[in-house]
């Protein structure tokens, strides 16, 4: 729960995943009830720290971890991460890059990188000013593999390539890293679920 982030929300997200990928099982991770099925944090680590919860609870098999702002817009049928590496979408924004919103990851990964994190939790979210990708970086950059070398045409960046020059038909994920949020300017973009669909 979030000033940014309602249940509404997570119900918007799960209906695209339904849509794009109906083969895949929607596990949301709440510090709050939800009226459909999902996990429920048990820690109390602040913001996106809670990621490094749900890495340590995920299906033994390879996951996609989506945050909760992703909009999809096409079908996706997926792929597979390398044992022990994780794939993240790199946008260059600014002074550094920019490798969340988007994470398909081996379980030998999230072990890795949960149990590592679980040791001192409270050093590595300061060390990290409170980043989770600065920490991925630091401790984890040779684990993971920079998706736009591998499909620079699944996932988007919406400020950097989809508002100015829209998207691409192989297009399955636009990420919005921080506001606006897609349900912001859905009314802008056809390709954006409407929040009250």
């Amino acid at each position: 729960q979030s000033v940014a982030f309602r249940p509404e929300h997570v119900l918007w997200l799960g209906k695209q995943v339904a849509q794009f990928m109906p083969h895949a099982e929607f596990i949301p991770f709440s510090d709050v009830d939800l009226p459909i099925p999902h996990e429920r944090l048990k820690t109390s680590w602040p913001s996106w720290w809670a990621k490094m919860e749900a890495l340590s609870r995920l299906p033994n098999h390879d996951v996609l971890m989506l945050d909760i702002d992703v909009a999809l817009v096409n079908p996706w049928l997926g792929m597979s991460a390398p044992s022990g590496k994780a794939y993240h979408p790199r946008v260059n924004a600014g002074h550094r890059p920019i490798y969340g919103g988007w994470q398909l990851s081996s379980p030998e990964f999230r072990h890795e990188v949960s149990t590592h994190f679980a040791k001192d939790p409270e050093r590595h979210i300061e060390e990290s000013r409170g980043c989770d990708q600065k920490y991925l970086i630091q401790y984890f950059k040779d684990s993971i593999i920079d998706l736009n070398h591998v499909r620079p045409d699944l996932c988007v960046s919406y400020a950097l390539q989809a508002l100015p020059y829209g998207l691409w038909p192989q297009t399955s994920f636009v990420l919005f890293h921080g506001l606006p949020r897609p349900w912001e300017v859905e009314d802008r973009h056809p390709w954006i679920q409407k929040l009250a669909a």
